[in-house]
């Protein structure tokens, strides 16, 4: 996990569903910006010393090394590292499950999922489709796809990049069908 430090709440939530789900278990992480406070972190959680990070790069070199290293990273940090650390994760061969919004833009988002593409590595991204949830409530009939006026634009180009990958099938990402 890259994130979800002390005081993180999306962090949180991703651990616990990770118990709750138990397909995957948390065994390294850099998980605050401050070295110590990450490393000191990621010990309270039970988490192996050699395992605790502080930083980034430091993970993604040593946890390559390893015959046990990570499959894949969890990405929980503010939106505007999404970019960097997904293409360095990609680019140490391992599989991202991003927090959203996953780009800060539609440019940053195709270069993010042709990293994965080109990588054969799995890129996905958590996600909460609003519109369907308020056609079942019965709400209006907002396109999906569009969504409603007045996004911002990190919201746009999420959409933009899933309405893309429809579009192409699934380029390394799991995208859930719409109904």
């Amino acid at each position: 996990m890259v994130g979800g430090g002390e005081g993180a709440f999306i962090g949180g939530v991703h651990r616990m569903a990770a118990r709750i789900d138990d397909r995957w278990e948390l065994v390294a992480g850099n998980f605050q910006s401050d070295p110590e406070k990450s490393i000191a972190f990621g010990r309270s959680l039970g988490l192996a010393s050699d395992r605790c990070y502080g930083d980034f790069r430091t993970m993604a070199a040593a946890e390559a090394a390893r015959a046990d290293r990570i499959d894949a990273v969890s990405i929980v940090t503010p939106n505007v590292h999404h970019r960097p650390l997904t293409l360095a994760a990609l680019a140490a061969g391992c599989h991202v499950l991003c927090e959203k919004p996953m780009a800060m833009n539609a440019a940053e988002a195709r270069e993010m999922l042709a990293a994965a593409a080109q990588a054969q590595l799995l890129h996905q991204f958590g996600r909460l489709d609003r519109s369907r949830q308020r056609r079942r409530d019965g709400g209006d009939d907002a396109d999906p796809l569009v969504g409603d006026r007045g996004r911002n634009e990190r919201e746009a180009a999420f959409l933009v990049a899933v309405a893309e990958l429809i579009h192409h099938r699934g380029v390394g990402l799991a995208v859930e069908p719409l109904e």
